[in-house]
């Protein structure tokens, strides 16, 4: 937080450390920071949708936004459950570069985690950035599939198997999307995923285990 922040004092329009400092904010509990601090980076990555260059504030040059600064605010925009600005950002990087595994990396892990989202969030009666119903549906599982094998003729990242296994988890919860979380160790938001396609299937005790554990 203080390398941040000390960032920002060097360099007050760098959207790469803000987006940082969004996700931190967030982890922490500081919402109020994170949507404050995303409504301006988003006024200045928004036009860039369009034409990909923006007014520097500091010196009033044109500068060009790189895939990576626009991949980590997109990323920001997850963490605070902005689907729609997430999926645009990423589109558009997507469109550009359509070999980039790392966008595409960013493309298969959002639609995860919206259809996660959507299915915690409703059960727990969230309304505010609840994406609808299309996240879940078949389009979208099929979307997954297609995007998950692009990937995998680009790159060998272990990220991919990460996040295939909670694809399956979320777009088709069975016995077998549960024993492949048994392939690899859990971080924290896998556990979290891990728990939630136990219950989907019925095993309550199981998913009560794991929270437990983890």
């Amino acid at each position: 937080s203080k390398l941040i922040s000390q960032g920002l004092v060097y360099d007050p329009d760098s959207i790469r450390l803000s987006a940082a400092e969004i996700i931190l904010a967030v982890r922490t509990g500081d919402w109020a920071k994170a949507e404050d601090t995303f409504s301006g980076i988003w006024e200045d990555i928004s036009p860039v949708l369009t034409v990909k260059t923006i007014r520097s504030l500091s010196d009033n040059r044109r500068i060009s936004i790189p895939d990576g600064t626009l991949l980590a605010a997109a990323e920001a925009a997850v963490e605070l459950y902005r689907w729609d600005d997430a999926n645009r950002l990423i589109d558009y990087v997507v469109r550009s570069h359509p070999a980039q595994p790392l966008a595409l990396l960013r493309q298969l892990a959002t639609m995860v985690r919206a259809a996660e989202w959507y299915f915690t969030g409703s059960k727990i009666g969230a309304i505010t950035h609840l994406p609808d119903e299309t996240v879940v549906s078949e389009d979208a599982a099929l979307r997954f599939e297609q995007a998950l094998e692009e990937l995998k003729k680009l790159s060998q990242s272990s990220e991919i198997e990460r996040w295939k296994i909670r694809g399956n988890a979320v777009f088709h919860p069975t016995l077998g999307a549960v024993r492949d979380f048994t392939s690899r160790a859990l971080a924290a938001e896998d556990s979290a995923a891990l728990v939630m396609v136990l219950n989907r299937i019925g095993n309550r005790e199981g998913a009560q285990q794991v929270g437990e554990q983890y």
